[in-house]
């Protein structure tokens, strides 16, 4: 039985992350449960204990009168028991037990029992069934819909019954992409009756176990008991581990659903010459819907991307459009000159927070937050979030440690810009030589670069620096109907029906491995030619060299060609190298919707383990964020390690990603190290990355986390992945194909992209 200690820790950890609302699947819970939610202010959709899942047809039982009792009593039990619970605001007649006469008479009798309470009821998904809009159910109560079903149910002519999802966005694993798509629909106000969902579910339903062999603890789920009959992971589909640790997307789920929201209503543009005080104006939009904002202090402060610039707090948020001033002395000419670097982007970040401690949460608690980029107006110049930045090279000469990560002062690298640059062949390579010493390395084999050299003589790179186009298989990227059949078909026969009736809906993994982009064993890069230019060089009409490599990608069984792929390098006299890349898959199988993803993995050298970076997310493990799930993860300078930053989901897969980056930086604790930043003077520029100990092959492979190599920061490589484009993770479900098309990294696409290492 679960504890009353575990039941205030889960009602708790609802609050805080501004869930309303439970769904007790599927069965009644014990009666401290609902004395806890009445206490702390939960709304709960109480459930009866029915469920035939798995048989067919599904309805078969609630069509049989010999088990009409059988099914009204246990809804009629849970309503007598439970019924003078305030938090308790619908009755569920059960999950998926099909549509019949049985569920008839359980409706009318628990009806008769409590006339004051809706009654929800899915029926189970089948088309003969229904699927949460039947005569049976006051609230129209779908699972896994997508956005414009949710739309379509939300807006029909012929309907008058609220639109509750009874399950949504199916958090399994690295999952819970394209929700900010369902609240957008649950917030818009021209649309009262779509009203909100339930996420399946809450808690990972892992048990402790320890590996025989290693002695390492690890959650075990479905198959791990000597269970032949099971369904595998799918037990571990929650936004906790077992442990009540959060995954990432709690804190998406929080920012969503957040009880206020913000609006920039003026005072958007920071100029250098201002000489007086900076009126911005909020305004704040109260979503509770029996509470004014009393209860809530406003913290904000104006950050850039090269430190914070002003902060301050208001009292209370109980009026609606609170506005606060920013002095010329934290702001003006004499404040920006002030800092390491002449900053190029700011934001204003604001918190809503607990005025005092709750029953459910402390006094400074936040509950809401919210972000707005600032336009920057230094000479009289306005630069905004799409502006070319003018000041990027100044940033990266200028940038220091003591701004990154709290290490020396001093620059990561800080070559000479009027060194001596000469380039010389190698073994099977070329070197490009500054001041008599090798600093960049190409691979005439791959054409790929297989060494960075700092001035200092300390060596970055591990293994060479090639293209990536995999990415270890999340939950939802497994997720497909040939999935479903592996349960009752041998693979020949699963092939065979795909071979009849098309693979469309098969998995976006399944696509992968048959287009040889399986990342167990990833396509091998191979150079077709490099082209050394360094003559404008040796006239003195430019102080770099380049070199220009022509290859492709090619499938590791049989060296079929997958990807042509080009790289040139254009390497400075100070040791910065400018990459500029083009990839365009060739020889691609129908159905393949999405690359994995589209970029560059480096293995760096253990040393280099302080990381920093100025984008989207946070250093921790909830900072990962992806294209289709980043509402909570706010843009600054965020600073991490491969340890912190690595989310250790139950079946290791992709993870830790973070998005919209202008520049990563990668350190060792003497403050040298290597920064890789987008291209300078291209609107938008950006990139994704993500860095752990472990490699995606091994990632890929592992079905528990101890099957992961262990692995000790400062001892081991810092593996590195820095996307171009990267696919969206999905969540609508977890067995077909749910990434919605704007996430998708299209195959027949050409990419090009430019990144510098410094």
């Amino acid at each position: 039985a679960v504890p009353l200690s575990t039941m205030i820790q889960d009602c708790e950890i609802l609050k805080l992350n501004n869930f309303n609302a439970v769904r007790t699947c599927h069965y009644p819970n014990s009666t401290e449960f609902y004395r806890l939610c009445d206490w702390y202010g939960l709304y709960v959709c109480d459930e009866a204990n029915v469920e035939v899942h798995g048989m067919q047809p599904m309805g078969k039982l609630a069509a049989d009168p010999a088990y009409t009792d059988s099914f009204a009593e246990r809804a009629t039990r849970m309503a007598q028991r439970d019924r003078n619970h305030a938090s308790i605001i619908c009755w569920s007649l059960g999950n998926e037990s099909g549509r019949g006469s049985c569920l008839s008479v359980a409706r009318s009798r628990l009806r008769a029992l409590d006339p004051s309470r809706p009654i929800a009821y899915e029926s189970g998904g089948m088309l003969i069934q229904g699927s949460g809009r039947t005569e049976l159910t006051d609230v129209i109560c779908p699972m896994y819909p997508p956005v414009a079903d949710v739309d379509a149910l939300g807006t029909r002519p012929d309907e008058d019954r609220p639109v509750i999802l009874c399950e949504f966005t199916h958090a399994m694993g690295n999952s819970n992409g394209n929700l900010d798509k369902y609240w957008e629909l649950f917030w818009d106000e021209s649309k009262p009756r779509i009203q909100g969902g339930y996420v399946w579910d809450m808690i990972d339903q892992g048990l402790r176990k320890k590996d025989p062999k290693t002695g390492r603890e690890f959650w075990a789920y479905g198959g791990d008991f000597g269970d032949e009959i099971n369904d595998k992971q799918f037990c571990i589909n929650g936004l906790w581990f077992p442990d009540r640790k959060p995954h990432p997307a709690v804190e998406e789920c929080k920012v969503l659903q957040q009880p206020v929201k913000f609006e920039l209503r003026s005072g958007g543009t920071i100029s250098s010459k201002m000489d007086g005080p900076h009126v911005m104006s909020i305004g704040v939009r109260n979503r509770y819907s029996f509470k004014d904002l009393e209860h809530l202090d406003l913290r904000w402060s104006v950050i850039s991307d090269c430190g914070t610039l002003a902060s301050g707090s208001l009292p209370s948020l109980g009026a609606l459009e609170p506005q606060f001033s920013i002095s010329a002395k934290e702001c003006g000419a004499a404040a920006l000159a002030g800092m390491p670097a002449v900053p190029s982007r700011v934001w204003l970040n604001l918190a809503a927070c607990l005025r005092r401690e709750e029953a459910w949460g402390p006094q400074g608690h936040v509950v809401a937050r919210g972000q707005f980029e600032l336009k920057l107006d230094l000479d009289g110049a306005a630069a905004g979030p799409d502006s070319p930045s003018r000041s990027t090279d100044s940033i990266f000469r200028k940038l220091t440690m003591g701004t990154l990560t709290g290490a020396r002062t001093g620059m990561v690298s800080s070559g000479n810009p009027e060194a001596s640059l000469s380039v010389r062949a190698s073994d099977n390579g070329y070197a490009f030589v500054i001041d008599d010493a090798p600093a960049v390395e190409v691979d005439e084999l791959t054409g790929g670069l297989r060494a960075l050299t700092t001035p200092s003589g300390k060596a970055l790179l591990k293994e060479p620096v090639l293209f990536n186009v995999t990415r270890a298989s999340t939950d939802n990227d497994r997720g497909g109907a040939q999935m479903l059949m592996d349960f009752v078909l041998p693979p020949a026969g699963v092939n065979l029906v795909g071979m009849i009736v098309g693979t469309d809906l098969f998995s976006h993994e399944y696509h992968w491995g048959q287009n040889g982009l399986d990342a167990s064993a990833p396509p091998k890069q191979v150079c077709r030619g490099v082209t050394v230019d360094d003559s404008d060089l040796k006239e003195g009409k430019v102080s770099y060299a380049e070199a220009a490599c022509a290859g492709e990608m090619v499938k590791a069984a049989d060296g079929k060609g997958l990807f042509d792929v080009s790289s040139t390098y254009r390497v400075h006299r100070n040791g910065d190298v400018k990459v500029t890349c083009k990839v365009k898959a060739k020889n691609v199988k129908k159905g393949l919707t999405s690359l994995p993803r589209v970029g560059l993995t480096l293995a760096l050298d253990p040393s280099l383990f302080n990381i920093s970076y100025l984008g989207r997310g946070s250093g921790d493990t909830t900072g990962e964020n992806y294209p289709d799930r980043q509402s909570a993860a706010f843009m600054g300078t965020h600073s991490g390690t491969p340890a912190s930053m690595h989310v250790p989901y139950i079946v290791p897969s992709e993870n830790g990603a973070r998005t919209d980056c202008s520049w990563a930086c990668f350190a060792d604790v003497a403050g040298e190290g290597l920064i890789i930043r987008a291209g300078p003077g291209r609107a938008g520029a950006s990139f994704s990355f993500s860095a752990g100990l472990h490699t995606q092959a091994e990632l890929h492979e592992a079905e528990h986390t101890y099957d992961l190599p262990i692995r000790k920061q400062g001892v081991d490589p810092v593996y590195v992945n820095v996307d171009h484009r990267i696919m969206g993770v999905g969540g609508d479900c977890s067995w077909l194909p749910c990434v919605y098309p704007e996430y998708l990294v299209e195959p027949g696409d050409e990419y090009e992209f430019e990144l510098w290492l410094c």
